[in-house]
C-alpha cells in the first residue's frame, strides 16, 4: 500500500476518481443552475464565465448537467459491478474449487451468456423487461457477472494446487473455510482489476441504452418532461 501511495500517477488517478466522486455526491450543492432550468433565450450558447460549458438546446446549463449525470452514471456502474462481482466471484470459486458436473453446468452457463455480444444481449434483455433504470441495470448484471466467473475461476484453479491449501485440507478444514480463508483473499487483485476495467464498461453501456430509449429516463416536473 505504501508503494502504490509512492506512485505520482496513482495519486493523481486517485485525485481525479475522488474528485469525480464528490462532485457527482454533491452536485445539488455544487452546480450553479437548477438541472431542470430553462433559458430558450440563452440556448445553445458557447462556453463563457456564466455558463462554462454552454447550454443546450432548450437553454440549460450543461456543466450542471454533467454533474447530476455523473451521480448517475457513477451509481449505475458501482452497482452493476457491485453485484455481478459477487455472483460472478460465487460462481467462479464454486466451479473451480469443486470442479466436476458443477463446474461443467456453471461453464456452459456461462458460455451461453458469452456467446453473444455483450450490448446486444443487454439490448435484448432490456428490451423484454421494459424501459427504466431498474430494469436496465438488472440487464447489466446479467451480462457482466459471466466475466468476473471466468476470471474467479481460472485464479481458483491455480490456487486449490498451492501447498497452503492442500495442507489446510489435509488438516480436516472445511471447504467453505477453504475458500473464505485461503482461496478468495488471493484471487481478488485480478477480480477487483477486472472490475475497475468494468465500471467503465457499464457506464459506456448504460449510455448507450439510455440513448435508445431503454436506460435511464428523462425526469418530469409538474407533468412536463425535462
Amino acid at each position: 500500500m505504501i508503494k502504490l501511495l509512492k506512485n505520482r500517477q496513482i495519486i493523481i488517478s486517485l485525485m481525479i476518481l475522488g474528485g469525480l466522486i464528490f462532485m457527482a455526491m454533491f452536485a445539488g450543492v455544487l452546480a450553479p443552475y437548477d438541472y431542470m432550468e430553462k433559458d430558450l433565450q440563452n440556448r445553445l450558447q458557447p462556453p463563457s464565465s456564466d455558463h462554462l460549458f454552454g447550454t443546450d438546446n432548450l437553454g440549460r446549463d450543461i456543466l450542471t448537467m454533467v454533474m447530476y449525470g455523473a451521480r448517475t452514471s457513477l451509481f449505475v456502474g458501482f452497482v452493476v459491478v457491485s453485484v455481478s462481482l459477487a455472483i460472478g466471484m460465487t460462481f467462479g470459486v464454486l466451479s473451480g474449487y469443486y470442479g466436476g458436473w458443477l463446474d461443467e453446468i456453471i461453464m456452459r452457463l456461462t458460455d451461453s451468456f458469452l456467446a453473444f455480444p455483450s450490448m446486444f444481449l443487454a439490448l435484448a434483455i432490456t428490451a423484454f423487461l421494459g424501459q427504466g433504470m431498474e430494469n436496465m441495470m438488472l440487464a447489466l448484471i446479467v451480462v457482466e457477472w459471466t466475466v468476473f466467473a471466468r476470471v474467479a475461476r481460472g485464479s481458483t484453479l491455480d490456487v486449490k494446487t498451492k501447498g497452503y491449501v492442500q495442507a489446510s485440507r489435509w488438516v480436516g478444514a472445511s471447504n467453505t473455510y477453504v475458500m473464505i480463508k485461503h482461496v478468495l483473499p488471493n484471487i481478488i487483485s485480478p477480480v477487483l482489476i477486472m472490475a475497475s476495467l468494468g465500471i467503465g464498461n457499464v457506464i459506456l453501456a448504460a449510455a448507450g441504452l439510455s440513448f435508445l430509449g431503454l436506460g435511464v429516463q428523462r425526469q418530469h416536473r409538474n407533468g412536463v418532461q425535462c
